[in-house]
Protein backbone atom coordinates (compact mmCIF):
# COMPACT_ATOMS: atom_id res chain seq x y z
CA UNK A 1 0.00 0.00 0.00
CA UNK A 2 1.32 2.99 -1.51
CA UNK A 3 0.15 4.91 1.59
CA UNK A 4 2.07 3.29 4.25
CA UNK A 5 5.67 3.72 1.99
CA UNK A 6 8.08 1.61 2.25
CA UNK A 7 6.98 -1.00 4.90
CA UNK A 8 4.96 -1.60 8.07
CA UNK A 9 5.63 -5.15 8.39
CA UNK A 10 8.57 -7.28 8.17
CA UNK A 11 9.80 -10.82 8.66
CA UNK A 12 13.29 -12.31 8.50
CA UNK A 13 13.65 -16.25 7.69
CA UNK A 14 14.17 -17.79 10.96
CA UNK A 15 11.71 -16.03 13.00
CA UNK A 16 9.00 -15.81 9.76
CA UNK A 17 5.41 -17.97 10.27
CA UNK A 18 3.81 -19.66 7.26
CA UNK A 19 1.47 -16.95 5.96
CA UNK A 20 2.47 -14.01 8.34
CA UNK A 21 3.23 -10.56 7.09
CA UNK A 22 5.97 -10.44 9.83
CA UNK A 23 6.09 -8.67 12.80
CA UNK A 24 5.47 -4.86 13.03
CA UNK A 25 8.35 -2.53 12.19
CA UNK A 26 9.83 -0.50 14.87
CA UNK A 27 7.65 2.91 16.09
CA UNK A 28 5.00 1.56 13.78
CA UNK A 29 1.71 0.99 15.63
CA UNK A 30 -1.61 -1.53 14.75
CA UNK A 31 -4.72 -1.37 15.66
CA UNK A 32 -6.98 -3.97 14.68
CA UNK A 33 -10.96 -2.52 14.64
CA UNK A 34 -14.50 -4.24 14.21
CA UNK A 35 -15.42 -3.85 10.81
CA UNK A 36 -19.23 -3.06 12.55
CA UNK A 37 -18.91 -1.70 15.63
CA UNK A 38 -15.71 0.51 15.16
CA UNK A 39 -14.50 -1.46 18.34
CA UNK A 40 -10.70 -2.26 18.83
CA UNK A 41 -9.91 -6.16 18.95
CA UNK A 42 -7.36 -8.06 20.99
CA UNK A 43 -4.81 -10.87 19.59
CA UNK A 44 -6.10 -13.56 17.32
CA UNK A 45 -9.49 -11.57 16.51
CA UNK A 46 -9.90 -10.65 12.61
CA UNK A 47 -10.84 -6.92 11.61
CA UNK A 48 -9.78 -4.30 9.91
CA UNK A 49 -6.16 -3.31 10.35
CA UNK A 50 -4.80 0.35 11.14
CA UNK A 51 -1.37 1.66 11.45
CA UNK A 52 0.17 4.61 12.68
CA UNK A 53 4.13 5.96 12.60
CA UNK A 54 6.41 7.46 10.92
CA UNK A 55 6.14 5.97 7.47
CA UNK A 56 2.30 6.49 7.02
CA UNK A 57 1.57 9.27 4.83
CA UNK A 58 0.81 13.00 6.06
CA UNK A 59 -2.54 13.02 3.92
CA UNK A 60 -4.06 13.75 0.34
CA UNK A 61 -2.82 17.19 -0.51
CA UNK A 62 -6.24 19.43 -0.96
CA UNK A 63 -8.45 16.43 -0.19
CA UNK A 64 -9.91 16.74 3.36
CA UNK A 65 -12.43 14.53 2.34
CA UNK A 66 -10.45 11.76 1.09
CA UNK A 67 -8.57 12.26 4.61
CA UNK A 68 -11.08 11.96 6.99
CA UNK A 69 -12.18 8.76 4.92
CA UNK A 70 -8.58 6.98 5.25
CA UNK A 71 -7.42 8.51 8.96
CA UNK A 72 -9.28 8.25 12.46
CA UNK A 73 -9.10 11.31 14.68
CA UNK A 74 -6.15 9.87 16.12
CA UNK A 75 -4.27 9.68 13.01
CA UNK A 76 -4.40 5.82 12.40
CA UNK A 77 -4.75 5.05 8.77
CA UNK A 78 -7.39 2.79 7.55
CA UNK A 79 -5.65 -0.08 5.21
CA UNK A 80 -8.98 -1.61 4.28
CA UNK A 81 -7.47 -5.04 4.53
CA UNK A 82 -8.62 -7.39 7.02
CA UNK A 83 -6.37 -9.60 9.02
CA UNK A 84 -5.35 -10.17 12.40
CA UNK A 85 -2.49 -9.91 15.32
CA UNK A 86 -1.32 -13.11 16.59
CA UNK A 87 -0.26 -13.64 20.66
CA UNK A 88 3.58 -13.39 19.68
CA UNK A 89 2.88 -10.30 17.23
CA UNK A 90 2.54 -11.70 13.98
CA UNK A 91 0.43 -9.78 11.70
CA UNK A 92 -1.32 -11.79 9.24
CA UNK A 93 -3.43 -10.11 6.23
CA UNK A 94 -6.71 -11.99 5.31
CA UNK A 95 -8.62 -10.17 2.64
CA UNK A 96 -10.19 -6.45 1.81
CA UNK A 97 -12.92 -5.64 3.61
CA UNK A 98 -14.43 -4.18 0.65
CA UNK A 99 -14.59 -8.14 -0.34
CA UNK A 100 -16.28 -9.62 2.79
CA UNK A 101 -19.30 -11.43 2.46
CA UNK A 102 -22.04 -10.11 4.89
CA UNK A 103 -23.90 -13.55 6.46
CA UNK A 104 -26.40 -13.16 9.11
CA UNK A 105 -24.71 -9.95 10.59
CA UNK A 106 -21.24 -11.91 10.31
CA UNK A 107 -18.18 -10.93 8.19
CA UNK A 108 -17.10 -14.07 6.10
CA UNK A 109 -13.25 -13.15 4.18
CA UNK A 110 -13.73 -14.97 0.88
CA UNK A 111 -10.07 -15.65 0.42
CA UNK A 112 -10.23 -17.56 3.85
CA UNK A 113 -12.68 -20.14 2.38
CA UNK A 114 -10.34 -19.88 -0.88
CA UNK A 115 -7.35 -20.85 1.55
CA UNK A 116 -9.79 -23.90 2.43
CA UNK A 117 -10.85 -25.14 -1.08
CA UNK A 118 -7.30 -25.07 -2.48
CA UNK A 119 -6.54 -27.61 -0.23
CA UNK A 120 -9.10 -30.21 -1.26
CA UNK A 121 -7.55 -33.05 -3.41
CA UNK A 122 -10.02 -32.54 -6.31
CA UNK A 123 -10.30 -28.68 -6.64
CA UNK A 124 -7.28 -27.27 -9.60
CA UNK A 125 -8.56 -23.25 -8.89
CA UNK A 126 -11.62 -21.57 -6.92
CA UNK A 127 -13.34 -18.14 -6.19
CA UNK A 128 -15.62 -17.32 -3.42
CA UNK A 129 -17.86 -14.40 -3.76
CA UNK A 130 -20.92 -12.66 -2.40
CA UNK A 131 -24.12 -14.49 -3.95
CA UNK A 132 -27.46 -14.22 -3.24
CA UNK A 133 -30.14 -17.02 -1.72
CA UNK A 134 -33.47 -17.39 -2.36
CA UNK A 135 -34.27 -14.77 -0.04
CA UNK A 136 -31.84 -12.14 -1.46
CA UNK A 137 -29.76 -12.71 1.65
CA UNK A 138 -25.73 -12.79 0.84
CA UNK A 139 -24.15 -15.64 0.60
CA UNK A 140 -20.72 -17.10 0.58
CA UNK A 141 -20.97 -19.10 -2.71
CA UNK A 142 -17.44 -20.90 -4.49
CA UNK A 143 -16.73 -20.85 -8.14
CA UNK A 144 -14.63 -24.23 -7.84
CA UNK A 145 -12.28 -25.52 -10.98
CA UNK A 146 -11.75 -29.38 -10.71
CA UNK A 147 -8.40 -30.78 -11.49
CA UNK A 148 -10.24 -33.99 -13.23
CA UNK A 149 -14.12 -32.91 -14.42
CA UNK A 150 -14.89 -36.31 -16.23
CA UNK A 151 -13.82 -38.17 -13.25
CA UNK A 152 -16.48 -40.26 -12.08
CA UNK A 153 -15.22 -39.62 -8.57
CA UNK A 154 -15.01 -35.90 -8.98
CA UNK A 155 -16.78 -34.65 -5.96
CA UNK A 156 -20.36 -33.24 -6.21
CA UNK A 157 -20.90 -29.28 -4.70
CA UNK A 158 -22.46 -30.69 -1.26
CA UNK A 159 -18.94 -32.61 -1.18
CA UNK A 160 -17.04 -29.61 -1.54
CA UNK A 161 -19.01 -27.15 1.14
CA UNK A 162 -19.10 -30.16 3.49
CA UNK A 163 -15.67 -30.52 3.37
CA UNK A 164 -15.59 -26.49 3.74
CA UNK A 165 -17.80 -26.81 6.58
CA UNK A 166 -15.46 -29.21 8.43
CA UNK A 167 -12.72 -26.35 8.51
CA UNK A 168 -14.53 -23.62 8.98
CA UNK A 169 -16.83 -21.80 11.76
CA UNK A 170 -20.53 -22.64 11.06
CA UNK A 171 -21.57 -18.66 9.89
CA UNK A 172 -18.54 -19.24 7.25
CA UNK A 173 -19.81 -22.62 5.29
CA UNK A 174 -19.95 -21.80 1.76
CA UNK A 175 -23.46 -22.12 0.79
CA UNK A 176 -23.18 -22.74 -2.98
CA UNK A 177 -21.44 -24.35 -5.39
CA UNK A 178 -20.91 -23.52 -9.24
CA UNK A 179 -18.43 -25.73 -11.14
CA UNK A 180 -16.93 -23.72 -14.20
CA UNK A 181 -14.03 -24.54 -16.43
CA UNK A 182 -11.63 -22.02 -15.74
CA UNK A 183 -10.84 -18.55 -13.10
CA UNK A 184 -11.07 -15.77 -15.56
CA UNK A 185 -7.72 -14.29 -14.99
CA UNK A 186 -5.98 -10.89 -16.59
CA UNK A 187 -2.30 -10.74 -18.21
CA UNK A 188 -0.54 -10.85 -14.53
CA UNK A 189 -2.44 -13.96 -13.87
CA UNK A 190 -4.70 -12.07 -11.21
CA UNK A 191 -8.47 -12.73 -10.50
CA UNK A 192 -10.75 -10.54 -12.76
CA UNK A 193 -12.42 -9.01 -9.97
CA UNK A 194 -13.62 -11.42 -8.00
CA UNK A 195 -15.18 -13.02 -10.96
CA UNK A 196 -19.04 -11.89 -11.32
CA UNK A 197 -20.18 -11.69 -7.80
CA UNK A 198 -22.75 -14.02 -7.13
Amino acid sequence: MTELSPAVNYGEDDTRKPGSAGRMVPNTELRVRCVNTGRDLPANKEGELLYRGPQVMLGYEDNNEANQNIFTEDGFLRTGDIGYIDDDGFVFVIDRAKELIKYKGHQVAPGELEDVLNHHPAIADCCCVRGQNAMGEEIPKAFVVLKNPESSSRPTPQDIMDYVAENVAPFKKVREVQFIDAIPKNALQERENRLHRG
